[in-house]
């Protein structure tokens, strides 16, 4: 397991396996944080035909705030 803090995002909507069931798996270890977004694989991505303008900001936001309080 990561031995620093970790930002998973993910997409709610995955073909090869649920976030959910990885984000159960996940939730009891320390300095995990782990968010899905109502999207598909690609979401953030504004090439990709899955792309959600709305969510990829949610996304981006939320990875700058991490960021941000990591480093300061």
């Amino acid at each position: 397991m990561p031995r620093c803090p970790t930002l998973v995002i993910q997409a709610k909507y995955e073909q090869a396996y649920n976030p959910s069931h990885l984000q159960q798996k996940l939730a009891s270890k320390p300095m995990m944080s782990f968010y899905i977004f109502n999207g598909r694989h690609g979401f953030c991505d504004r090439f990709s035909p899955s792309f959600n303008e709305e969510e990829s900001k949610k996304a981006m936001k939320l990875s700058f705030d991490f960021i941000t309080k990591i480093v300061g």
